[in-house]
């Protein structure tokens, strides 16, 4: 998870992608939540780490 927070995109297998991508989705998610709602961008990332 580490891996495509930073780089934004990672090769894996796909049985790993599979493993994780709930995990992803909901990184994601909450990223796109924070800052729609207009809230800082700091503020954003730490919600997320």
């Amino acid at each position: 998870m580490k891996e495509l927070y930073t780089h934004e995109r990672i090769t894996t297998t796909e049985a790993k992608a599979r493993a994780v991508r709930g995990d992803a989705e909901k990184l994601i998610t909450k990223a796109k939540r924070s800052l729609a709602d207009g809230g800082n961008r700091v503020h954003a990332q730490r919600q997320l780490v």
